[in-house]
Formats: C-alpha cells, sequence, structure tokens
C-alpha cells in the first residue's frame, strides 16, 4: 500500500473536480426549486459518480468516500427514503463546497487525513439515517506487513490448535477479571501471557499477525499506554472467538477467512498507545501507525483550515483589502509631507484600519489583525495627545502597512506563514521560547519572497519552454545547427533565476546542459544519435518538472532531479561513444559537466537543495525567509513553514466500534 499520493496528478484533475461538482450544486439548486423535476436530482447524481470515480483513480480515498456518501444520500432522495430533505439538501450542498476545499489543502503540501472529514460524512450518512463511523473506520493499515522472525517457533513440536485448548481457559480467567475489574494488571497479565505464548506458536502469517496486534494492545495496557474500554474489552473477546476457531480448525482457518476488521482495530489502538514498550514501537513501526493516525493537535489544526475560508475567497476579500490599504498610504504620505499637521486627520485613518482588522480577523488572519491594531493603536494615541507625532514613527506605521500589503499578494503563504506564528506564540506563552518584537514583519518577508520566488521561477520555466521547442525543431532537423544557436543563451538566463534562488543542485545540471549543447551541439556540430538527443530532452523536461514541482508546491522535487541528473549521466556516457559529425571530421569530444563532475556532484549529499533559502532584497533587511523544499527522505513536500502533512490513507472500509 502506498502512503503517498501524486500531487501532480491531483493538480491535473482538480479543475475538473471542481467544474464537476458545480455543475452538481446547479442540478442540486434546480431539483429543490421544484421538486418535481427528479431528472435535475439525477443529473446531480452523475455528476458526483463522476467526482467520485476520479478521486478513487488518483488514491484520495477520503475524499472519494465522501463523493460516494453525497452520491447515496442523492439516490436515497430519488428512492424516496429520506425522511428530512432539507437536512439532506443542507448536507449535500456542504459536501460539494467543502470536498473542493480538502483537495485544495492537500495542494498546499499537507496530508491526506480523511479523519478530518468525519463530520461530513456523518452528517451524510444521518441525513439517510445510515449508522455513523468512527475515526477507526478511516484507518487502513497495511496488512501484507511481514510478521517477525520471532513468531513461528513451535515449542516441543506442539502445535498451535493444541496449544491454544490448553491456554484458552486460562485467558478466560484473565478476561473476567478484567471484565470485573478484579486486579486488572494480574488479570492482564495472564491475557498477555496467553497472547505471547500464541504468537510464538503460530507459524501462519494471519494468526501471528493477529496476535501481534492483540499483544501490542495488552502491552499498552500494561505500561498505560491505552485506557480499559468497552471497545477494548470487546476486541479481546473476539480474539478469544478466533482462538476457538483455531482450536476447531486448526490455523489454517484463518487463513482461509482472515479477521482483517479484527486486526485493524486491534492494531487502531495500538496507534493510540501513549506508551512506548517494545511491542507496540514494532507494530507503530512495521505498520506507519504514526502516519496513518494524526495526533490531536494535527487534526484539530486541519479541521480549522477546512473550516476556514478558501483560497479564492481570501484573494478576492484581499483585493478588496489591497485597495483600501493604497488609499490608507496615501492618505498617511500626504500628512508626512505636509507643513502643517492636523492631527484631527489620523483619526479617519485609524478607523479604516480598525474596519481592516475586524475583516482580517473574519478571515482568520490573526497575525496580520494584531499589526493592524497596533497601528490603530499608535494613530490614536497621537490623535489623544498621548504620543508626539514623530517623522520616525509615521513611517514606523507605513512600514508596517507596505509590509501588510506585500504579503496579501499571496495569501497561501500567508496561511502558511500564520501556522508558524501561531506556534512560536503559543511556546512564547508557555515560557519555553521568547521572540523578537520583528516576528510579525518577518512573517511578511517570508511572503513577500514567495511571491519572488514564483515570479523568477516563472521566468525560468518560460525559458526552459523556449529551450524546448528549440530542440524538438533540432531533432526534426538535426543538420540545421543553426536553430540551437540561442539555447545557450537560454539555459544560462535559467541557471542565473536558479542562482537567485540558492537552488545550487538545479543549477548545476542546467549548466551541465548548456555546457553539452554549446560545445557538441553549437560549436562542433556533432550530430548526436537520436538516443542522445532524447536523453537531453529527458533531462530538461525533468528540471522544468522539478520547477513545476516547487512553484506549485506539490510532488517530491528532491526525486525529479535525481531523474534529470540520471539523464545528464547518461548522456555524458553517450559523448564517449562515436558519433556521426555533420561537416567538421574529429571534432567529437568528452564534454565537462562542471568543475567537479555530475557523477560526483549526484553523489555528494552535502550540496542537496534540503533548502531554499531566497537572496534577501535590499527593502528586506538581512533577515530574508526561507523557503523549505524536500527534506531527505522520499515523501517529503514542498512546505513554507506551518506543519508538514504528508501520506494517505487507502482503504476505508471498516468496523464502526463506537462504543
Amino acid at each position: 500500500m502506498a502512503y503517498d499520493f501524486d500531487y501532480g496528478t491531483l493538480s491535473w484533475v482538480k479543475s475538473e473536480i471542481d467544474e464537476t461538482l458545480k455543475q452538481a450544486r446547479g442540478a442540486l439548486e434546480a431539483y429543490v426549486d421544484n421538486d418535481k423535476d427528479e431528472t435535475q436530482l439525477r443529473f446531480c447524481v452523475n455528476y458526483l459518480h463522476q467526482v467520485h470515480g476520479t478521486l478513487q483513480m488518483v488514491e484520495l480515498y477520503g475524499a472519494a468516500l465522501v463523493a460516494e456518501e453525497m452520491e447515496r444520500l442523492a439516490n436515497a432522495l430519488i428512492d424516496g427514503k429520506v425522511v428530512h430533505k432539507n437536512d439532506s439538501y443542507e448536507a449535500l450542498m456542504r459536501g460539494m463546497l467543502q470536498l473542493p476545499d480538502y483537495l485544495e489543502h492537500l495542494q498546499g503540501g499537507h496530508r491526506d487525513m480523511p479523519v478530518v472529514l468525519l463530520p461530513l460524512l456523518n452528517d451524510l450518512r444521518a441525513a439517510r439515517g445510515d449508522v455513523l463511523m468512527s475515526e477507526s473506520a478511516l484507518f487502513s493499515p497495511d496488512l501484507s506487513v511481514p510478521i517477525p522472525a520471532s513468531s513461528g517457533t513451535e515449542r516441543d513440536g506442539e502445535d498451535l490448535g493444541m496449544m491454544s485448548r490448553k491456554l484458552r481457559h486460562i485467558y478466560h480467567l484473565g478476561l473476567l477479571g478484567w471484565f470485573r475489574d478484579q486486579d486488572r494488571d494480574a488479570s492482564l497479565q495472564k491475557i498477555g501471557n496467553v497472547i505471547g505464548q500464541l504468537r510464538q506458536a503460530a507459524t501462519e502469517h494471519d494468526a501471528g499477525q493477529l496476535f501481534w496486534a492483540a499483544h501490542g494492545v495488552v502491552e499498552g495496557l500494561l505500561d498505560g499506554g491505552l485506557e480499559s474500554s468497552v471497545a477494548l474489552k470487546l476486541l479481546l473477546g473476539q480474539v478469544d472467538r478466533q482462538v476457538k476457531r483455531i482450536i476447531d480448525a486448526g490455523q489454517g482457518a484463518l487463513a482461509q477467512d482472515p479477521p482483517r476488521d479484527l486486526v485493524k482495530n486491534l492494531l487502531y489502538y495500538v496507534a493510540q498507545a501513549q506508551s512506548e514498550g517494545k511491542t507496540v514501537k514494532a507494530l507503530k513501526s512495521a505498520f506507519h501507525l504514526k502516519d496513518l493516525l494524526p495526533d490531536a493537535k494535527a487534526l484539530d489544526k486541519a479541521r480549522a483550515d477546512l473550516a476556514g475560508p478558501n483560497t479564492a475567497l481570501l484573494e478576492t476579500v484581499s483585493k478588496v483589502i489591497l485597495e483600501d490599504l493604497g488609499r490608507i498610504k496615501d492618505k498617511l504620505d500626504v500628512f508626512v509631507r505636509s507643513e502643517q499637521r492636523d492631527v484631527a486627520a489620523l483619526k479617519p485613518l485609524g478607523d479604516s484600519l480598525t474596519q481592516m482588522a475586524d475583516t482580517l480577523a473574519m478571515l482568520g488572519l490573526g497575525v496580520q489583525r494584531k499589526v493592524v491594531q497596533d497601528q490603530v493603536r499608535v494613530l490614536n494615541a497621537m490623535v489623544e495627545g498621548e504620543r508626539a507625532v514623530e517623522d520616525g514613527t509615521l513611517m514606523d506605521v507605513a512600514g508596517a502597512l507596505l509590509a501588510l500589503e506585500a504579503s496579501l499578494h499571496d495569501v497561501a503563504a500567508v496561511r502558511a506563514a500564520n501556522d508558524e506564528a501561531e506556534e512560536a506564540a503559543a511556546a512564547v506563552e508557555s515560557g519555553d521560547v521568547s521572540v523578537g518584537n520583528d516576528s510579525e514583519v518577518r512573517i511578511y518577508q517570508d511572503a513577500e519572497y514567495r511571491h519572488v520566488a514564483n515570479q523568477v521561477i516563472g521566468e525560468a520555466r518560460a525559458e526552459m519552454l523556449r529551450v524546448k521547442e528549440a530542440i524538438a525543431a533540432f531533432n526534426a532537423s538535426p543538420h540545421q545547427h543553426a536553430l540551437l544557436k540561442d539555447v545557450p543563451t537560454h539555459l544560462g538566463n535559467i541557471r542565473g533565476s536558479l542562482s537567485m534562488l540558492n537552488l545550487n543542485r538545479a543549477g548545476e545540471l542546467v549548466e551541465s546542459c548548456q555546457d553539452y549543447v554549446s560545445r557538441e551541439l553549437v560549436e562542433h556540430r556533432v550530430v548526436p544519435a537520436q538516443e542522445s538527443l532524447d536523453t537531453l530532452a529527458d533531462a530538461i523536461t525533468s528540471i522544468e518538472y522539478y520547477l513545476e514541482a516547487i512553484a506549485e508546491r506539490w510532488g517530491h522535487p528532491k526525486a525529479i532531479l535525481e531523474i534529470a541528473a540520471q539523464s545528464l549521466q547518461q548522456l555524458l556516457d553517450g559523448v564517449a561513444a562515436p558519433v556521426s559529425p555533420s561537416q567538421v571530421p574529429g571534432d567529437t569530444q568528452e564534454i565537462e559537466l562542471g568543475s567537479a563532475g555530475l557523477e560526483a556532484r549526484r553523489h555528494d549529499a552535502e550540496v542537496e537543495d534540503t533548502h531554499l533559502d531566497l537572496v534577501p532584497l535590499p527593502s528586506a533587511g538581512e533577515e530574508g525567509a526561507v523557503l523549505e523544499a524536500a527534506g531527505a527522505d522520499d515523501t517529503q513536500i514542498l512546505e513554507i513553514g506551518g506543519i508538514d502533512f504528508d501520506g494517505a490513507l487507502g482503504s476505508t472500509t471498516q468496523t464502526d466500534l463506537s462504543p
């Protein structure tokens, strides 16, 4: 099972999903206006079915489950099986509005956490009278994980069935004492001892996995990592029924009909265990349980993001705020330049900023609101005569407004930066750390640099398109070397852009492409083999794909760049082979790929672009901002501050264990 999904694929299909959901909303609204026109509701069902299929295709199972539940509810309305129709309309409409927001959340580089959608899913199920889901319903570990080698060591030739018959009575005594809360730890110890012995005797995967998971639950209970509950007692009671199956038909019975739901539910509680016992740690590591079950803080944060305004709304409102900011700055500039200053003129500016602060609060931009409120207090103090009207103070106010204006050009970056600021504020409040007075200003610098970075990457991608067009033309006419005369210049421009962003690794690969084209194709007019041209095209396309991944914050930039490096190494190996010169014989030679050689760079982990430190702009001071890109493993995503969510859940079919 994969724990990631392809952010690039999502970016390609999201616009289609958004449009289809928009059509579904239109059909639903038409039906609500005229519930005699059942055709509109059937249109709605068809649109939802398309969305469901697309989401399954890109392996976003949590989002697909929402689409499936909406489709079921719409069908229930057609079949007349819904009692409270207005509640159903509301739930459907909310699902159609919230699903695009969830996908947008994922596009921002966050983890796919279907449990975030649990309230919406339960509303959809409740509207058609179905049972509600628990969090375990959206928990789906990979049960193909092999059991540890320590399992399967039968004692003295005694098979699992015989041992189960001998030990089951002790297991019952342990269960009975635990259920009656009689000497809890001793009772759990009996249960744990029996499960441990059965686990050692299990020789088949399904039996060994069941007892391994059950052993982890009991260990968590004994270590205080789990609290006794009705659900856990039910689960360990179900383990006893599996023991009875082994006694009656041998452990092969579990292989014929594996107790997958039981194992999943046991692992769900192991994932929740706060203890760090040997078995619990081994299970969490083997099944990647930390990836499958987010902590409460991450879950609350993701749900807050989903409930908040989406980027489209933020961008619309930010345009209005930017217009207001422009007027306020102009008036403040006029006041500063005036020889005779009427301090009363500052009062309307403070009132306008107060309204702006309220708007920012409604949008959830708390950090920005606080900075605006600080400027309001300064202006009001001047109006009331509590503070002297000084040019330096007024320039500070103007600087804060300029920073706010710059940040609102990239609302997504502002939201990410706010996450980091809120965490820092919580740390300050708890006394763990202290921050300087410039923390809010730095947030705006981060957003401004992000905006600049996107512009620079956009220019580089435009140059890359020109390179691709020239190479495609040369591929069609391989003797027309004049078609490539501008390619080294375009590649040099790209390398300069990458240098501005400190993307040194990518810049070196672009330099290698530039060196090859300049020496081999332009200067020596070599006619390369088709395979060499294809390899060059692969390298350039991979670098373009890398820039796209960084700009749009999805995928695995570092892994993409490695593909480009491999293509260039293959090109280097091919240069030494015989090629066909066009007019100048004997010109074929090996090229140098940079000062240290591509192979050395490719294996030098120290030069990997684990951080994208932007070159500070003259107006931003020396602090600058950091664009954090992919980390050291193959599950990283591009992120700017905030919390890094990565990984995806699989199948969502599961037993409901609500106590």
